[in-house]
């Protein structure tokens, strides 16, 4: 090759490497703009709002959603509410102040019962957001005792049943049994109204206990 033909051999060479160089990289294309729109959240607007609903006779303070109201106020009093399966009415009613010792062998007579009509009768322990010491006890009249051994009946929905949950309030030494009744529930009523009932006794707090004496 003459030295004339490999200088312009060499100068294209350099041209393409130059106009290689000049180009920039094109960024990517912008992704398209989706048109779903945004998956809902949970707001404070969509939370039902509560209001503290004292229960006057008796020494309780509940956290209740805005229409639960207690009727009459002075004379039987009781709860009335909307739950997941309707109306419902909870009674109030409080017994008389035990020693700590008293409660003790209340709560024990409780469980004894439930051990010899396991079919009829469930017990459960536990405790308010508070910290009090709650008994939940339900009854079912129609169900046959049977064999202690037996494990508890397997219910029909429309089986009657009665609810109680006694609220242990401390007061002087002493505790202030507080007891809520739900009366004439069905099984089917009882499983779907249980959990949202629970979660409102759950806010139960002392009130006031300087009148309670």
């Amino acid at each position: 090759m003459s030295a004339r033909h490999f200088l312009l051999a060499t100068i294209a060479a350099l041209g393409l490497c130059w106009s290689g160089c000049d180009k920039q990289p094109q960024p990517n294309s912008p992704p398209a703009e989706s048109t779903a729109e945004p998956a809902p959240t949970t707001t404070a607007s969509q939370v039902q709002a509560r209001k503290d609903l004292p229960l006057i006779t008796m020494p309780i303070v509940l956290s209740v959603p805005e229409d639960w109201k207690l009727k009459p106020a002075y004379n039987s009093p009781y709860l009335q509410a909307a739950a997941p399966d309707g109306n419902i009415q909870i009674s109030l009613s409080v017994l008389d102040s035990m020693s700590d010792n008293s409660r003790r062998l209340y709560i024990a007579a409780a469980i004894d019962q439930s051990r010899k009509h396991s079919r009829r009768i469930h017990i459960r322990q536990a405790a308010t957001d508070s910290g009090l010491q709650m008994l939940e006890r339900i009854t079912y009249a129609n169900v046959p005792d049977g064999s202690p051994d037996q494990p508890p009946a397997a219910t029909e929905p429309s089986a009657p049943l009665t609810w109680s949950i006694i609220i242990f309030v401390p007061f002087q030494k002493k505790f202030i049994p507080c007891r809520f009744d739900l009366l004439k529930l069905t099984q089917r009523e009882y499983e779907d109204d249980q959990q949202f009932i629970e979660t409102i006794i759950d806010t139960a707090r002392p009130a006031d206990l300087a009148s309670f004496k």
